[in-house]
């Protein structure tokens, strides 16, 4: 009797542990999109986009992301993000509070994902830029910002500018998963090997989402 106990006892000790591991993995593991994507305005006005290539790092100055072995992949492509409330993946922002976290509870969503996204913001952002200009841009963070009752899907990426003549500038953005949009931004850096006027881009307000990451 005592052993039957005992063994009904330890099965539901165990399965309370398995139980909140598997609950604070979901709430708190969130995959990291490094990926960087370039893209180039070409004379003849098209844009182009492919993968960014180390030259294109080294103009740029970035450091080129560490490409980690393939048994720790799944674990380095991995950030807990603790202090953030996570839902679906993405990190909430906004109007938050911890009800949200909780998959069950219903959150209208004022927008969808739209898988081409980034491809849309790249063409965007590079309309009225010159030939030759190159666009890197790098995912970060997936992110759902709450405002009054409903969420917003967003996507966190640094964007750098690299121009023909050297000169480059970044910045840090939330854009709209949906539209390719970009609804705000931080971070803004101009670094210039040439000294001249700096040619004006037009950017959204200041981000006050409170998300950054390195």
């Amino acid at each position: 009797m005592k052993k039957t106990v005992l063994f009904i006892l330890s099965m539901t000790v165990a399965f309370g542990i398995t139980f909140y591991i598997k609950k604070e993995q979901s709430k708190n593991m969130v995959l990291m999109k490094t990926q960087w994507k370039t893209f180039v305005k070409n004379p003849d006005a098209v844009v182009d986009s492919h993968k960014t290539t180390p030259e294109e790092f080294k103009a740029a100055k970035i450091p080129e992301p560490a490409v980690a072995p393939k048994a720790n992949r799944a674990i380095a492509s991995v950030n807990p993000y603790k202090g953030f409330m996570v839902r679906n993946n993405r990190i909430l922002t906004g109007d938050v509070s911890q009800k949200y976290e909780d998959e069950n509870t219903e959150l209208q969503m004022v927008n969808t994902i739209n898988p081409e996204w980034k491809d849309v913001m790249g063409n965007d952002l590079m309309r009225f830029q010159p030939a030759d200009t190159k666009l890197m841009v790098k995912e970060e963070v997936p992110v759902i910002k709450i405002i009054e009752g409903q969420g917003r899907y967003l996507e966190q990426v640094t964007v750098t500018y690299l121009q023909k003549d050297g000169n480059r500038s970044s910045f840090k953005a939330l854009v709209d998963s949906e539209t390719g949009s970009v609804v705000e931004t931080w971070d803004r850096t101009v670094q210039e090997h040439i000294r001249k006027p700096r040619g004006g881009l037009f950017l959204p307000p200041i981000n006050e989402s409170g998300i950054v990451t390195k």
